[in-house]
């Protein structure tokens, strides 16, 4: 079955569906927004629709020869460019087989149709490359580009694109969907812990995320209350990827970080451990919330630091933090 938008995702849709009724596509498409909450299912959604033969409301039929192939995925009027396994960037090759791509003539005979996911994973060189696709692509061809950092984007990039932002779904809205997947005891506790990102609480429920982060939570109140050594707390946190120990990180110093200036409650499952945290220095956990944002834009763009010794690094910068309000 061809896969729908999501309910939060309708009035982006409908103003796409308009558009394409109306004959006035553009040739890109940005679609920017939070991470976890559906762009490249969107992305998926919308090139099905465009190589379809016979759409029905706005929708892929599902049943015509081009939605069985676009279902198999080997559609050949279709690429979708994302990271490759054991890498961190889009390669230039794959943009370089894209220009080959849209110089091609459509098998089918309709539009040719390419997803780049995410976008902010082309370093300069690739970028680059992929901006002559994008300044001038062949025949009838359909660029869709999703992003969680527009901003990472080069500028003559964006400004080649049709953006549709994708902003954040009412917490009603979120929570409804959620709650039908995942009954209704951690539904809420999953979304504080995704920051309001409905497909990437979903994810945590999967993996038993909250277990996780809660033994990350009380390994860090271990650390201020000397219970825990940086060593053997970092044994610990090597238990999930860098990626996820920063995203974790950064999601609570944020928290404390508005506690601290603005008054701001911490959230009742991990309140008390945080705590401590609370009555350090306001600067001190400024620049841990820095340090942690720079090496995860450092991962983002392909960097590949020692994941043992960025953790030790961080956690020594916080209980110094902590030292110094005389914890």
């Amino acid at each position: 079955m061809i896969p729908t938008i999501y309910p939060w995702q309708s009035d982006q849709w409908q103003s796409l569906a308009k558009a394409l009724t109306e004959d006035r596509l553009a040739h890109a498409y940005l679609l920017a927004g939070s991470v976890g909450i559906g762009k490249s299912h969107f992305a998926g959604c919308l090139a099905s629709l465009l190589v379809c033969k016979q759409p029905q409301m706005a929708q892929a039929c599902g049943e015509c020869e081009s939605c069985q192939l676009t279902l198999a995925g080997n559609h050949p009027d279709f690429r979708h460019i994302e990271v490759e396994e054991g890498k961190r960037q889009i390669r230039v090759e794959q943009v370089r087989d894209i220009q080959h791509f849209t110089n091609q003539t459509s098998f089918a005979g309709g539009r040719k149709v390419v997803v780049v996911n995410p976008a902010e994973a082309m370093n300069n060189s690739t970028a680059n490359a992929f901006l002559k696709t994008l300044e001038e692509p062949a025949g009838n061809t359909i660029l869709i580009l999703c992003t969680d950092a527009p901003g990472q984007l080069l500028a003559t990039i964006r400004s080649r694109c049709r953006v549709i932002d994708f902003p954040m779904p009412s917490s009603e809205m979120a929570l409804a969907w959620l709650t039908e997947r995942v009954g209704e005891r951690d539904s809420e506790a999953l979304l504080i812990e995704a920051a309001g990102q409905p497909l990437a609480a979903l994810e945590l429920f999967k993996v038993d995320g909250l277990s996780q982060r809660r033994k990350f939570d009380q390994l860090i109140n271990s650390l201020f209350t000397y219970s825990v050594s940086v060593v053997d707390a970092s044994e610990q946190f090597m238990e999930s990827s860098l990626d996820e120990f920063l995203l974790w990180l950064h999601q609570r110093l944020l928290a404390v970080s508005k506690a601290q200036l603005a008054s701001q409650s911490l959230a009742a499952d991990y309140a008390e451990a945080w705590q401590p945290a609370v009555k350090c220095s306001p600067r001190g956990i400024s620049e841990c919330l820095a340090k942690v944002g720079g090496t995860a834009v450092q991962l983002s763009r392909g960097g590949n630091p020692n994941a043992r010794s960025t953790i030790e690094s961080i956690l020594l910068d916080l209980l110094a933090t902590a030292k110094k309000r005389g914890f």
